[in-house]
């Protein structure tokens, strides 16, 4: 999904906008849907990447100049934690499952950042176009989450016995009354449009390049 909200110019030669991208597993942000589904001793992966962008940005001769603020996220795990979360959504009491052992795995990550991109387009034959987007930047929060745990289910009671890691800058929760941390990066994307004839192709390569660097970083059992 993909959305492109106008909100007006600053000044003549810049043009502001709002995108979201969302990439996900089929139904994965559908609770009904995992209410109905049983717990399983052998669950299957699912996973979700997003991005959203909030820039203004200014076109010139020699490409144009972006400055944004990026919001990128990812998560993955097993669709039993997604089943437990819906069904603890139920009103009344959690809903046991047959007596079993049931494994709970997940991974989430997101980084925000203030970006300043220069973006060129390069073409190299009559029908290939190419248009690198380099930037720079400041990393504003980082957050990474990574849980283990087993559900085990008696006949009339569950237990829940795991680990939850969490690592990311004091935004995150960690010394929050201390000076924030510091954090930059660059990175490169790259979009490739090929039209021979009658076709049209599209290509667009996130993170072609990318180096993020935090200092310090801050971890928590």
């Amino acid at each position: 999904m993909m959305a492109l909200l106008p909100l007006g110019s600053q000044a003549s030669d810049w043009r502001a906008s709002f995108t979201s991208q969302t990439f996900s597993s089929h139904g994965l942000l559908e609770v009904s849907q995992w209410q109905s589904r049983p717990l399983l001793d052998r669950p299957h992966a699912v996973g979700a990447v997003m991005r959203s962008d909030l820039a203004i940005s200014r076109p010139a001769d020699w490409g144009v100049l972006t400055i944004s603020r990026t919001t990128r996220g990812n998560y993955r795990g097993d669709s039993n934690v997604l089943t437990a979360m819906a069904l603890n959504d139920l009103p009344g009491a959690f809903p046991l499952p047959p007596p079993g052992r049931y494994p709970l795995q997940a991974r989430s990550q997101q980084l925000i950042t203030h970006d300043l991109t220069l973006s060129r387009t390069f073409r190299p034959a009559p029908n290939l176009q190419a248009t690198g987007h380099f930037y720079l930047s400041y990393v504003v929060d980082y957050q990474h989450t990574q849980g283990q745990a087993q559900l085990q289910t008696l006949d009339r009671e569950a237990r829940i016995q795991g680990r939850i890691q969490r690592r990311g800058t004091r935004h995150y929760g960690f010394l929050a009354e201390d000076q924030d941390d510091a954090g930059q990066g660059l990175g490169l994307d790259l979009d490739v449009l090929w039209s021979p004839g009658n076709w049209r192709l599209e290509a667009h390569i996130e993170q072609l390049m990318h180096h993020i660097r935090l200092s310090p970083m801050h971890w928590s059992d």
